[in-house]
């Protein structure tokens, strides 16, 4: 930050773009894919507001989304379906589904012949629930239906390969498990499908296919994009093998200390494949602001109210650094005030 602002405008236009153009090969190369093929965002919901709004959409085409899906990308799908460009198609997601081929199944059913785009939520923010986002995609394209996955919450906290997933339009954060200082997201587009996507931000000087097209951002926050090979690196050290060890870790202690108390609903798929980090509860006849209200006000232990159906929920998310013995204070705190 203090080079940047300190050396203005000279580091701007003669120093930054060849270090944004190193931190992007960097990235690339991290995330699997060709530097063509990304581009730096402020967040994922700024990737994929591009994504979503860019895509070809047709007169007559058909989205689907569930209660689990990051209300921001919902809200974009219903923007562009009050103007009349696709209508929104939505489900409801089983909270506790039994493995991956419920999940596939649930996905397969719910499609129509006018299907153009289902969208993915690799780990939902509400309970952490992890879907098979390969093999849905797998589904979805032997129908011709493309889909958009949402990863903000995969990036740095459960193990995958971004072109594996057979997504062709993918967003990511840094600055959630990457840890990366806040500021940063990632937008990934298959090289052959970035020609057909039209741009959010205005720009006619782009060629049609490069990704550059859809990245008219203006002035960008120089700091938090050169702090990102330092984030990966960190993370290369810690190791993803490691880092969802520990957080599942973390969250079984945690789980399994409150789980059979009979005031106690668990809302998160128990087996290690469907959830990492995240994980959500219910207290029979207490709100869910309150319970975070509590154990904020009388146990200082940050928890947040999300919701999810008429009762809500209480999502915890410890990190690498909490301890065990911070988990199972919280596991203290919520037995106290279930009685």
């Amino acid at each position: 930050m203090e080079k940047a602002n300190k050396e203005a405008a000279r580091f701007a236009r003669k120093e930054y773009p060849g270090l944004a153009a190193a931190v992007k090969k960097e990235l690339a190369g991290f995330l699997e894919v060709a530097d063509e093929e990304i581009i730096i965002t402020r967040n994922a919901t700024e990737a994929l507001n591009i994504a979503i709004q860019g895509y070809p959409f047709k007169p007559g085409d058909e989205v689907l989304l569930n209660q689990l899906d990051y209300f921001s990308m919902t809200e974009t799908f219903r923007m562009l379906e009050k103007r009349g460009q696709l209508k929104v198609n939505t489900f409801d997601m089983p909270l506790l589904p039994a493995g991956d081929d419920e999940i596939v199944d649930m996905y397969k059913k719910q499609v129509t012949e006018k299907t153009r785009v289902i969208l993915l939520t690799h780990v939902y923010n509400i309970n952490g629930l992890i879907i098979p986002v390969a093999k849905i995609a797998a589904m979805a394209r032997a129908k011709g239906i493309d889909t958009i996955t949402d990863s903000a919450h995969a990036l740095g906290h459960v193990k995958f390969s971004l072109p594996q997933l057979g997504s062709d339009l993918v967003g990511l954060n840094l600055h959630k498990w990457m840890g990366n200082p806040v500021g940063a997201g990632v937008l990934y587009i298959k090289k052959e499908r970035i020609q057909e996507m039209q741009p959010l931000f205005g720009d006619v000087t782009a060629a049609d296919d490069r990704i550059n097209k859809l990245a008219h951002f203006g002035t960008t926050p120089f700091a938090v994009i050169m702090t990102i090979p330092d984030s990966l690196a960190f993370h290369r050290m810690l190791g993803i093998e490691r880092i969802s060890a520990r957080l599942q870790y973390l969250k079984t202690t945690w789980v399994n200390a409150v789980k059979d108390h009979p005031a106690v609903e668990m809302v998160t798929p128990g087996a290690g494949h469907l959830s990492c980090a995240i994980a959500s509860f219910r207290i029979r006849n207490k709100t869910s602001a309150d319970v975070a209200d509590h154990l904020f006000r009388q146990h200082q232990i940050l928890t947040v109210s999300r919701t999810l159906g008429n009762q809500g929920c209480v999502r915890v998310t410890p990190s690498v650094y909490n301890t065990a013995g911070d988990v199972q204070q919280l596991a203290a705190a919520i037995k106290a005030y279930a009685g």
